[in-house]
């Protein structure tokens, strides 16, 4: 089951990529974040909610602790998404290239040199 939790991370990630255009090298570190922290609120609570008490004595405390679930799903989602936004950002595989000393990719806006830091993802710059 982990696993899912994963692809899950991963569909987000890949759709909030296609939906955010990227501007700086950060930015997909920062959806990928807050796609595991929405993932894991959301999670965490309704865990939270879905445990409570089923009767008397052993049955005083049903449920999973929703901190430990949120905090487990957050991370697997981080995951997740960080696999698919990461390198398929062109600013990132840029920004890499640009410090291994290597050429760009075509049709990628020089961040350094651009007034808005906006990348055109036409193919132009």
């Amino acid at each position: 089951m982990p696993v899912l939790v994963v692809l899950a991370g991963a569909l987000a990630g890949w759709w909030l990529h296609r939906q955010v255009p990227p501007r700086t090298w950060s930015q997909p570190f920062l959806v990928a974040g807050c796609t595991a922290l929405a993932a894991g609120v959301v999670t965490g609570g309704l865990v939270a909610l879905a445990g409570g008490a089923a009767g008397p004595g052993r049955l005083a405390v049903v449920g999973a602790a929703g901190v430990t679930v949120g905090s487990v799903v957050a991370g697997l989602t981080l995951v997740g998404a960080l696999l698919v936004t990461v390198p398929m950002d062109p600013v990132v595989r840029a920004a890499v290239r640009q410090r291994l000393g290597r050429k760009r990719e075509p049709g990628v806006a020089d961040l350094d040199r651009a007034d808005d830091g906006v990348v055109n993802r036409s193919g132009g710059s």
